[in-house]
């Protein structure tokens, strides 16, 4: 309403403005008019003098009488000429006067349009500002309908995904009662197996390396083996310590007799490099990770892919199975996503995400913990059943590019780039010991490290093709593995077991130690 107020206000200004102007015109015009009627009253009287001096001339014959009236004549007449200059001059600005009145007219005319268009659309907009506020009502009664319907649709949904939910769990349930019962079974008949001859439980090949000294510091190459064309990338042992698994940039995965040394199984089916390596708990399967994006669950008694596992979309890094679940695993990759696997139906059950990207996973022995080794030098650990971050340690200054649990459980041991192997004490959540060995320096970003089984030593591989153990407790150097008899070339992961020490190098050489 302000806004047609100053429209209206700014007319009405302007049209007093216009007649002020015109006010002064008509005066002067009226002034003419006096004017132009003593100039009509002035020429009637020269009229008058013109017919005296023809009355005069007929009258007298004087001619001074004469000649002096034809000089009033003469003046007469330019004052009549004079007159009428005058009155034409006034008609002139007469007509002026005139358009301009006819001017002020059109404009008193347009105001007069205008004003009437003003209030035309001063009652649309009102009837407009009645319709938007009809309008708005409408939609708030429409928002608080849908707001209700979505709430109703929200609980309804959350009551189908908890019944879901419910369903799955009891089925899952049902899973695992039947799994525990199987494996009860297979337990009890093992058992009843081994009572017959407990003398027997196992028969070593010729040439097998003792179990009991596994925990000692290695001395010599017990074994070589070729395993691979080309670079290994990873050595695995099974839970029980009987096999040996390796992969490399030749696209397989071999498994080894960790005894005698012979090969055993050659899995084949990946189609780009080879990472990471684990064996699930009950040692019945073998899973690989690699370039190309996915990882590969192989049944190991029919040498087949029992799946595969989709959902990274760039290199697999790393992978790791549950020691005590042979139904789960966790796998990172350069798409900085963590991914918890179900390896019982093949998929995907729940992913964290992280900030740098992840080069090394492990799980604690219950399987509920997991700590990863990430490309800005941190280690986080994570709780596996809420699927997030517990805790974050900034330990190197470099990736770091292994992670392994000391056998307590209750420290984690790291190496990185840095050239650095800290103990991490999981209970405060800090390192608490660091060693830098001289000369040793990690090969690539997913050098592994490793432990004795008594967790009293540490071993890892160099890029100048030495094998370092190191006390645990001190970091004091035990033995330098290195010469011609051993690696040629850098070594990348080791494992240690209790039928000893396996290690692979960038040559694929599968090294057995004793």
């Amino acid at each position: 309403m302000e806004a047609e107020t100053i429209v209206l206000e700014s007319l009405l200004e302007r049209n007093r403005r216009e007649k002020e102007v015109f006010e002064d015109v008509f005066v002067e015009y009226q002034k003419l008019l006096v004017e132009w009627r003593r100039g009509k009253q002035r020429e009637k009287e020269l009229e008058d003098t013109k017919a005296k001096l023809v009355e005069a001339r007929e009258r007298e014959t004087n001619n001074a009488f004469l000649k002096q009236l034809q000089m009033e004549v003469s003046g007469l007449k330019e004052e009549k000429y004079e007159a009428y200059k005058k009155l034409y001059d006034q008609e002139k600005r007469l007509e002026e006067l005139r358009e301009a009145a006819r001017t002020l007219q059109e404009v008193q005319e347009k105001v007069q349009e205008l004003e009437k268009q003003l209030e035309r659309e001063i009652q649309a907009r009102e009837a407009a500002c009645s319709e938007l506020d009809e309008r708005q009502a409408e939609k708030r009664q429409a928002q608080e309908e849908r707001d209700t319907l979505r709430s109703e649709n929200q609980q309804l949904v959350q009551r189908l995904v908890e019944t879901s939910q419910r369903a799955a769990e009891k089925f899952n349930e049902a899973i695992r009662i039947h799994e525990d019962a199987v494996n009860m079974k297979n337990h009890y008949e093992m058992l009843l197996k081994a009572s017959i001859d407990i003398q027997n439980i196992k028969i070593k090949p010729e040439g097998a390396f003792d179990a009991e000294i596994g925990g000692n510091i290695p001395a010599k190459v017990r074994l070589r083996q070729n395993a691979h064309e080309g670079e290994a990338s990873a050595v695995k042992l099974d839970r029980s310590g009987n096999m040996v698994a390796t992969c490399g940039l030749d696209k397989q995965v071999r498994i080894w007799d960790a005894y005698s040394g012979k090969s055993m199984h050659t899995l084949k089916g990946m189609l780009e490099t080879v990472t990471d390596i684990d064996f699930t708990a009950d040692s019945r399967h073998i899973l690989a990770a690699g370039h190309e994006r996915c990882m590969r669950l192989y049944d190991l008694s029919s040498e087949r892919v029992k799946h595969t596992l989709n959902g990274h979309t760039d290199k697999v890094h790393a992978c790791c199975c549950s020691p005590a679940d042979s139904r789960r695993c966790v796998s990172s990759g350069a798409d900085r996503m963590i991914r918890v696997w179900d390896l019982q139906r093949g998929i995907n059950s729940s992913n964290m995400i992280c900030m740098s990207t992840c080069f090394s996973l492990c799980l604690s022995v219950e399987g509920g913990t997991m700590c990863s080794g990430h490309f800005n030098g941190t280690v986080r650990i994570w709780d596996i059943s809420k699927h997030s971050q517990a805790t974050e340690i900034k330990a190197h200054s470099q990736k770091v590019t292994s992670v392994t649990f000391m056998p307590t459980g209750n420290e984690l041991l790291t190496c990185a780039r840095d050239s650095t192997i800290h103990l991490i004490d999981l209970r405060m959540n800090e390192v608490r010991k660091s060693f830098k060995v001289p000369g040793f320096r990690p090969a690539n970003d997913r050098c592994r490290i490793c432990c004795s089984p008594d967790g009293q030593h540490i071993a890892c591989g160099s890029v100048d093709g030495g094998l370092y153990v190191l006390d645990a407790s001190t970091g004091e150097e035990k033995a330098v593995l290195q010469g011609k008899n051993y690696h040629q070339n850098a070594v990348v992961s080791c494992e240690w077991g209790p039928m000893g020490l396996v290690s692979v190098d960038k040559d694929g050489d599968l090294l057995f130690w004793q």
